[in-house]
């Protein structure tokens, strides 16, 4: 996985990440307007309406989580590259990227579970599970942030060779952030990295 993501183009990249969530979501937009009348709550009508946006939904989402197995490739993939004294440990690493992951996938699906019950079957669902969700949100957010973070100066440090402050990688830090728009400017210096002959990975 780490040589197909840190060799692929950075049109290659954005494509998906880009133009996957774009079309899913001018297709759900679509699909909605065709709804002139708004049917029935546990109509055949509108349970096969979700039905049909599912996978939509499913595709967000998939696109979506290319940027995290981007980031882990980044860091897990260059680690080659760099002497034994400037490595980090990949372990913590994966579990600061895994933990987000799941929390936006998991809230995603238990926001399409929550508005299929309320238009499919006119219940109200308990909102006092929302409790703990508001809660995992600020460790998923910091883990997302310290997952950029470490992508960023693990980069600056391969090209670098040496250790690196804040300062040396603050702006691959926001291109991270940015990852749809960011990814024009640091795939071609990761393809770089990563076609040196002198690369053994």
């Amino acid at each position: 996985m780490n040589r197909l993501f840190l060799r692929a183009k950075h049109w290659q990249l954005f494509l998906p990440l880009a133009g996957i969530p774009l079309f899913c979501t001018l297709a759900i937009v679509w699909k909605m307007f065709l709804f002139i009348q708004v049917p029935e709550p546990g109509s055949a009508e509108l349970m096969g309406y979700f039905g049909s946006v599912m996978p939509y939904f499913a595709g967000m989402l998939a696109a979506s989580s290319l940027a995290f197995f981007w980031q882990w490739a980044l860091v897990t993939g260059l680690q080659i590259k760099l002497p034994e004294t400037l490595r980090i440990n990949t372990l913590g690493f994966k579990l600061i990227l895994l933990f987000p992951l799941l929390y936006f996938a998991g809230l995603t699906l238990y926001v399409f579970r929550m508005m299929t019950d309320i238009f499919t079957n006119g219940t109200v669902p308990d909102l006092g599970i929302l409790i703990p969700v508001i809660f995992l949100e600020i460790p998923a957010i910091f883990c997302l942030f310290a997952a950029s973070f470490i992508s960023a100066k693990n980069l600056k440090k391969t090209e670098l060779q040496r250790p690196v402050g804040f300062s040396d990688f603050i702006t691959e830090f926001l291109l991270i952030l940015f990852f749809p728009i960011g990814v024009w400017i640091l795939q071609p210096r990761v393809n770089k990295l990563f076609e040196d002959p002198g690369n053994p990975a």
